[in-house]
């Protein structure tokens, strides 16, 4: 759409343009879920060791939850990607 209206194309979009694919924003968001469940997971387990009292894993908690919220988000914005590609 640029090159019909002369417009300069941006770095940052050339790049997106070139090197995120639909396959690398899934691959990326896919591990990105395992990452942010398998640290939620390892916390509930200790959480239940623990017979479901007070423990101090807040900033894990939130670095997992994180994770899985930016996994989910690269996940989906790589078929939205894909679909203003017209791929």
């Amino acid at each position: 759409f640029s090159r019909r209206l002369d417009i300069p194309v941006d770095r940052f979009a050339a790049f997106a343009q070139k090197f995120m694919t639909v396959d690398k924003m899934c691959l990326l968001g896919t591990a990105l879920i395992v990452a942010g469940l398998s640290i939620v997971v390892c916390i509930v387990v200790r959480w239940t060791e623990a017979k479901f009292g007070a423990i101090n894993m807040m900033r894990s908690m939130t670095l997992g939850v994180t994770l899985l919220t930016i996994g989910v988000q690269s996940f989906f914005a790589g078929f939205l990607l894909s679909l203003v590609r017209g791929e």
